[in-house]
C-alpha cells in the first residue's frame, strides 16, 4: 500500500471517528434531557412515601435534576469527555447514596450502576482507569459508611420500596436492550480508534 493510500484511508479513519464523536454527543444531549424523567419516578414515589423527607431525599433529587444542566454546559463548552466523566461520576454517586440511604443492597436505585459502568465505557474507553477509579471510591464509600453505621438507614420500610418494583423492572428491560446497544457502539468505536492511531503512526 502507497503512502498516498494510507493517507487517504487515515483521512477516512479520521472521518468515522468525528462522526463516531457526533453521535456520541447527541447521545449524550439525548440521554441527559429524557433519562432524568426516569430517576425522578422513583424520587415522585419516594416523596409521598417518606414523610419525613430529610436532607438525603433532596441530595438524591438534587444530583438526578443536575443531569439537565449537562446538555447545555456541552452546547456552551464542546468538552463532551469532561462533562460525561461528571455525568458518570454522578450517576455513579447518586446511585449508591440512593441505594444506601433507601434499601440497602435491595434498593430500586442500585440496578442504575450498571447503566453507569457501560456509560463510563461508552464515553471514556480510552482512558478505563478513570471509570475504574469513580467506581472504586464510590463503592469503597458505600461500603465504608455501612461499616461505621452497622446497617443501612430505614427512612422507608424495606416492604413499602416494592411499590416502585415493576418500574424498575421496566427500566431493567429498557437498560438492557440500552446496554446492548451502547456494548456494540464500545467496541466500533474502540475499533476505529485503534485502526485510527495505527493508520497514523504508518503514514508518520
Amino acid at each position: 500500500m502507497t503512502v498516498t493510500q494510507l493517507k487517504t484511508k487515515s483521512s477516512e479513519t479520521q472521518a468515522r471517528v468525528d462522526a463516531a464523536t457526533l453521535g456520541r454527543a447527541r447521545i449524550f444531549a439525548f440521554s441527559h434531557v429524557f433519562g432524568p424523567f426516569l430517576g425522578h419516578a422513583i424520587t415522585t414515589y419516594l416523596y409521598y412515601t417518606d414523610k419525613d423527607r430529610a436532607l438525603p431525599f433532596w441530595v438524591i433529587v438534587a444530583c438526578i435534576s443536575l443531569f439537565w444542566t449537562l446538555p447545555l454546559g456541552l452546547k456552551f463548552t464542546g468538552r463532551l469527555q469532561q462533562l460525561a466523566l461528571f455525568s458518570v461520576a454522578n450517576l455513579t454517586f447518586v446511585t449508591l447514596y440512593g441505594s444506601y440511604y433507601y434499601g440497602g443492597v435491595s434498593s430500586p436505585f442500585l440496578p442504575w450502576l450498571l447503566t453507569a459502568l457501560l456509560l463510563g465505557f461508552f464515553y471514556l474507553g480510552e482512558r478505563p482507569w478513570l471509570v475504574f477509579s469513580v467506581f472504586g471510591v464510590n463503592v469503597a464509600g458505600f461500603f465504608a459508611a455501612y461499616a461505621i453505621n452497622g446497617s443501612f438507614p430505614e427512612h422507608i420500610p424495606l416492604e413499602a420500596l416494592s411499590g416502585v418494583g415493576l418500574g424498575e423492572k421496566r427500566f431493567m428491560w429498557v437498560g438492557g436492550w440500552r446496554a446492548s446497544a451502547l456494548g456494540g457502539s464500545v467496541l466500533d468505536s474502540a475499533k476505529v480508534k485503534w485502526f485510527g492511531s495505527r493508520n497514523s503512526r504508518l503514514v508518520a
